[in-house]
């Protein structure tokens, strides 16, 4: 029964550090209003009265002409926002309650690879996974913790060879956001070297299923678009025009552009010490997430080396290299810090000493509190 309480110990940890962070900011944590900033109101008004879309020029004069409204955000998050909500809960009460639902399931799923079982290795990585950088993700009206479990549900379907779970995973995953298109192409790959229990005609057709069913959230996705606007290709229209987020883009020199870019911020900022001092948080956070890239890569090749590296986890490890690169090659100048925090499936291959593990928890929940008082500051988008 004990063992049980790990993962919701790491669960309210991360709750206890957020509100932290969210108090040193000057800010109510259990405000859900607090919680719900920038693309928070996107997708809220989805969840409330469906998706539109218009050229800024028609409605703001003063705005350049590209495309406004909220089709560039897909309908996974914002749907299950409308279904708590039916029940007569405020959007951003709704909102808070489905990304803490999803990341309690997380810890959960995460706690589930580890055979529940404690060790120093699976301590360990649930307190990394406590405070992961970019965990504020997870706490407020975001879908990143709900792309988290689809991400880690895969993960158990490809463990327990349960290809409908895998296939359900990459489903929830990738109706959250594109970048769980990650979900996706590791379920195909893992043909290569998962399912070992089914010959090649079985696995075959396993894994040709699971990745369909997964794929199917990018076509359900913008049915529901197109169901609303008229548009088929509105989604990638807006992503183009409004935020360049579509072609290829060098990952060096956006690497450079994430670590330099400023963001604005308001005067308020100055009132509260953590706010103050948190302005430029996401260049450590670069920095770190990149080192745990590297650690994790490292990790997996030495098991990889010593042949003890799961199929579940090599698919880990290919999801962690496109949440690392996804948003290089593709621009997301305000968007890289959320999708790096998916990395958190590569905690799963983490094998480190005592010293290292506390070192690594330690100056993750010290960015942490830096990057979230950076959000609730109102600065990090």
């Amino acid at each position: 029964m004990r063992t049980r309480l790990v993962p919701v110990a790491a669960y309210l940890v991360s709750n206890l550090v957020t509100w932290l962070a969210a108090a040193l900011a000057g800010r109510d944590y259990l405000n859900p209003l607090e919680r719900a900033k920038w693309d928070s109101q996107h997708y809220l008004s989805i969840a409330r009265t469906g998706y539109e879309s218009f050229r800024c020029i028609d409605r703001y004069p003063t705005w350049p002409d590209f495309w406004c409204g909220n089709t560039a955000w897909f309908p996974g998050y914002p749907m299950s926002i409308r279904a708590v909500s039916w029940l007569g809960i405020p959007g951003e009460l709704a909102g808070v309650l489905v990304s803490e639902v999803f990341f309690l399931g997380a810890m959960l799923l995460l706690w589930r690879l580890f055979d529940n079982k404690i060790s120093t290795t699976s301590i360990g990585a649930m307190a990394l996974a406590a405070v992961f950088p970019g965990s504020v993700y997870f706490h407020v009206v975001f879908g990143v913790s709900m792309c988290l479990y689809g991400l880690l549900l895969v993960l158990v379907g490809i463990r327990e060879q349960r290809w409908w779970v895998a296939g359900l995973g990459g489903f929830v995953a990738l109706s959250t956001h594109i970048v769980g298109v990650i979900a996706v192409g590791a379920i195909a790959a893992s043909v290569l070297f998962g399912w070992r229990k089914f010959t090649w005609p079985g696995r075959l057709w396993r894994v040709a299923a699971a990745t369909a069913g997964a794929a199917s959230a990018l076509l359900v996705s913008l049915w529901t678009i197109y169901h609303d606007t008229g548009s088929w290709t509105i989604y990638f229209q807006h992503q183009n025009e409004s935020f360049h987020n579509l072609g290829w883009h060098d990952p060096l020199e956006q690497l450079v552009r994430f670590y330099k870019i400023q963001f604005r911020h308001s005067p308020e900022v100055a009132d509260h010490w953590l706010t103050a001092h948190s302005l430029t948080a996401h260049q450590p956070q670069l920095v770190l997430n990149v080192v745990l890239c590297l650690i994790i890569l490292g990790c997996a090749g030495w098991l990889a080396y010593k042949r003890e590296l799961q199929p579940w986890q090599g698919a880990a490890v290919l999801m962690v290299i496109g949440a690392m690169v996804m948003p290089l090659t593709s621009g997301a100048w305000s968007a890289w810090y959320r999708h790096d925090a998916l990395m958190l499936v590569g905690v799963t291959v983490l094998r480190l000493p005592k010293p290292v593990w506390v070192l690594l928890v330690g100056i993750s929940a010290l960015q942490t509190l830096f990057l979230t008082g950076m959000w609730f500051g109102g600065t990090l988008i």
